[in-house]
């Protein structure tokens, strides 16, 4: 490093806060030491890296620099206590990882009275706060404009893909296609998506356009028209006489959801169970060895994953929005479950 800030005619000091993209340097002089870094080969040591920013920030190693995992939902306790096991696992799994590493993680929710985005990155930054691992959000809520420019941030999930953050979320594409492809070989044909209407938003139409795509190329199938329901958590919002006479009218053999357990028990309210008069598949069992069919989608490594692109930026200085975001999908597993059943050749069900 001596060398290369003989050459460039600034101190090592300088060298080090450019190689490590500080805001302290001019952006001018930061892009030339970094251009003649490359031109002369120079490498940073990443052990060294990490030692020296732990002693400029007289922070050991062992008390590393804070994180943040924001809950964007409704009320503060709704990641922990989401009715969605997956969340409530993406939850734990980035906990336990920022442990495992030796971080500090606190949890902050976005919601708080009188706190407006501004004010709120004010108040992350005045704790330290260097990384933001941003959690789920209402179904078509935007995502929050934070001071992004002082923080490395990882987003969950699809909702963040407006933004140019770097995302962490789950294969939902792989999800949907696998279901349709696992449904056809146990002899169902009359498939159909039943989801929130908030979701179709949500999910910037992955689940419908991986649905159709996985039918277009199987044979034997009948095109069913989907159903959007206004909510599969508040019961007074679910219309059950509509569901009924859907169902009556369309006989869909098995049912593919993001609410499984929701479904089920309106199903069992009408009178028919899973898997003998209907199948449900899942697109989110929450364990492999779960009772509902479907794909698990591995809520603890997506968590992990999230923490371990988030450690990476902090480690980098990486913070803003990045010149290109990457997104990293993670593919989940499929569960055998037991609400569905092999049929037979002709995939005929008990009439609904």
């Amino acid at each position: 490093m001596a060398d290369l800030a003989r050459l460039a005619g600034v101190s090592a000091t300088t060298v080090s806060l450019c190689l490590n993209k500080s805001p302290k340097i001019p952006a001018a002089t930061r892009d030339r030491i970094v251009e003649l870094a490359r031109e002369h080969g120079y490498q940073s040591n990443p052990y060294v890296s990490a030692l020296m920013r732990s002693r400029r920030n007289r922070v050991s190693l062992e008390h590393q620099t804070p994180l943040a995992l924001v809950n964007g939902l409704g009320h503060p306790d709704a990641w922990r206590t989401s009715p969605s096991a997956t969340r409530r696992l993406v939850r734990e799994g980035a906990l336990t990882r920022a442990r495992e590493l030796g971080y500090q993680i606190e949890e902050f929710w976005l919601h708080q009275e009188g706190m407006s985005p501004g004010r709120f990155s004010q108040m992350l930054r005045a704790r330290g706060i260097q990384g933001l691992l941003m959690g789920p959000m209402p179904d078509e809520e935007p995502p929050p404009p934070l001071n992004w420019e002082h923080f490395s941030a990882v987003g969950i999930n699809v909702t963040y893909k407006p933004l140019p953050l770097h995302v962490v979320c789950s294969d939902h594409h792989y999800a949907i296609t696998r279901i349709v492809r696992e449904c056809h070989a146990l002899g169902y044909r009359r498939p159909s998506l039943v989801m929130v209407r908030s979701q179709r938003h949500y999910f910037q139409g992955l689940l419908e356009s991986g649905f159709l795509s996985a039918l277009s190329e199987l044979p034997d199938v009948t095109r069913i028209p989907h159903l959007f329901v206004e909510s599969m958590e508040d019961r007074a919002k679910f219309d059950a006489g509509a569901f009924r006479a859907w169902m009556k009218r369309y006989r869909p053999d098995v049912l593919v959801t993001l609410d499984a357990d929701f479904l089920e028990s309106i199903l069992q309210e009408q009178g028919l169970s899973a898997p003998t008069d209907v199948g449900i598949a899942s697109l989110g069992c929450a364990e492999i060895g779960d009772r509902h069919s479907g794909i698990c989608q591995l809520g603890r490594m997506k968590g992990a994953a999230a923490m371990n692109v988030l450690v990476g930026l902090v480690e980098r200085n990486e913070k803003g929005f990045p010149e290109q975001p990457i997104t990293t999908l993670v593919e989940g597993r499929w569960n055998p479950g037991r609400t569905l059943r092999l049929l037979s050749a002709t995939g005929s069900v008990t009439a609904a």
